[in-house]
């Protein structure tokens, strides 16, 4: 399982998982415009 640091926290994240993703379910919340549930990226 690959591990992230944000904000000086060790956070380990699960395969496939965005930074997006780790960083909401360490509890930080980030304000996203781009980031829809269930929507494919793009560009």
């Amino acid at each position: 399982m690959p591990k992230l640091t944000i904000n000086h926290r060790t956070v380990e994240v699960p395969d496939g998982r965005t930074v997006l993703d780790a960083a909401l379910a360490a509890g930080y919340r980030i304000p996203t415009l781009c980031h829809m549930e269930g929507r494919k990226p793009l560009g």
